[in-house]
């Protein structure tokens, strides 16, 4: 999910709620 995590980041800006979820989810996915 690296890939969203990277897509996420570039998306702070518009809104930082949203790469928190791919964070999270990054995580989730590969725990």
């Amino acid at each position: 999910a690296q890939g969203f995590l990277i897509a996420g980041k570039e998306n702070i800006d518009i809104g930082e709620g949203f790469w928190m979820e791919d964070f999270i989810m990054d995580k989730l996915l590969t725990a």
